[in-house]
């Protein structure tokens, strides 16, 4: 009974019959299907790109009962909520955002269990922004993606076992398209990229199942296109602002991806409104100030090591005292935190770690510093840190011999190793 109420509510606020039929795509959305490796992915093509609820009803081949898991793509957008009611065989899915769930007319759905299969579409009713409901769709056509009744724009590829194409769906500030969710090695497989208002692609990134990196090329109407290797894939797309504010950050360099990260995620900005600096220095100061803002900038409780240095009124005053008395950092010893001085990396290692502790985070993760020419370098107290970094695959080698402890961070090191770190925050 309570889930009844819960639907009736969810469905009086969003599906609002409307007295003029919304036009939503010229014909019928198409029920896509993919084999993939927890199951069998769904989404939803044609739809018009401005969908801002559904209620669907699939008929499944068996009546057992299943967990029907909505695609993660889905809330990373405000005001989302999606529920789902089995009846027997048939699966009902209740989805309403504040947002269009499906730029570029594709709409990710979730994921059936392994072993199920979608007998037919019973029932389809869109809903736009505006809580305008379509006319409800009939002859729902169900297709196998990569079947001869599936999308084009892909070579046949071989006949062999089909991989997963990975990173699909809605990013941070676009979606990333494909003519296929799974594909045969050997498979021309085509990609679109559609950022949001404002926004470009900066960056397109494809690794195979070992990390190694797949060749891409632009096609001459702005799509992607890449040959399917033999194993799944995952595609890793960057929208950046339109106007990316920063002059000596071109595209392509190495640093380029992490400045936007961290720009977009207010964790560093420009020296100026037009540079970043990326080969300038970062200040101790500079660091914990990031910490205490991801920590929305709590007060400092009692206790930590006194710091001399640390005047009242300074910009950095708040952050360095939060982050004594949380034990994040304890100074030089001496009495002072340097808040001034260039930051190395090891320095930079011990902070992080340290935050992560606090945090309560795993910190099991070990690199082996010993593949290091200069790993005797490191300081005692620094150790831990830095294996727990490199483990972590927060700090990397200068090379591939050398890790250069006690040199000083760039800012776009600074930046790379916050990109790396920040992110592995918000996925635990």
């Amino acid at each position: 009974m309570l889930k009844k109420r819960l639907l009736a509510l969810l469905l009086a606020a969003v599906l609002v019959l409307s007295a003029a039929p919304l036009a939503f795509a010229a014909g019928a959305p198409v029920l896509r299907v993919s084999t993939v490796s927890d199951g069998l992915a769904v989404s939803l093509s044609g739809t018009g790109g401005s969908c801002g609820g559904l209620q669907m009803s699939m008929r499944l081949n068996s009546g057992a009962d299943v967990t029907f898991n909505f695609d993660s793509a889905l809330f990373t957008a405000p005001g989302t909520y999606c529920t789902y009611v089995q009846q027997g065989s048939t699966l009902t899915v209740y989805m309403v955002s504040k947002t269009a769930m499906d730029p570029g007319g594709i709409l990710p759905i979730g994921t059936l269990p392994a072993g199920s299969s979608i007998a037919s579409v019973t029932e389809l009713k869109l809903v736009d922004l505006n809580g305008m409901e379509s006319t409800p769709y009939e002859n729902i056509s169900v297709q196998q993606s990569g079947s001869s009744g599936g999308s084009s724009g892909g070579s046949s590829g071989s006949s062999g076992t089909r991989h997963e194409v990975g990173g699909l769906g809605r990013v941070s500030n676009g979606v990333l398209q494909a003519n296929v969710t799974n594909a045969a090695a050997g498979t021309a497989v085509t990609l679109t990229a559609v950022p949001d208002p404002g926004f470009v692609l900066t960056s397109l990134t494809i690794r195979d199942a070992l990390g190694a990196n797949i060749p891409v090329s632009k096609l001459s109407d702005g799509r992607y296109r890449f040959t399917m290797p033999s194993t799944a894939i995952t595609l890793k797309a960057v929208f950046s602002p339109a106007q990316f504010p920063f002059l000596d950050v071109p595209a392509g360099k190495w640093y380029r991806e992490a400045v936007d990260y961290v720009y977009q995620n207010g964790m560093m900005n420009g020296v100026s409104e037009s540079a970043f600096d990326p080969n300038g220095t970062t200040t101790r100061a500079q660091i914990v100030t990031i910490l205490h803002r991801l920590e929305s900038e709590p007060a400092a409780d009692n206790g930590g090591v006194p710091l001399t240095d640390i005047p009242a009124g300074k910009w950095y005053t708040a952050a360095v005292r939060w982050a004594a008395s949380t034990g994040i950092v304890d100074g030089y010893g001496d009495g002072r935190f340097g808040p001034n001085d260039q930051i190395t990396r090891e320095q930079l290692a011990v902070i992080l770690y340290r935050y992560c502790k606090f945090k309560g985070r795993d910190l099991t993760a070990v690199g082996d510093l010993s593949v290091f020419q200069d790993a005797g370098k490191v300081s005692s107290w620094a150790k831990d840190a830095m294996a727990w970094a490199n483990g972590s695959g927060l700090i990397t080698g200068k090379s591939e011999t050398t890790l250069d402890p006690k040199g000083s961070a760039t800012r776009a090191e600074a930046a790379t190793v916050l990109m790396r770190f920040h992110s592995s925050l918000t996925k635990s």
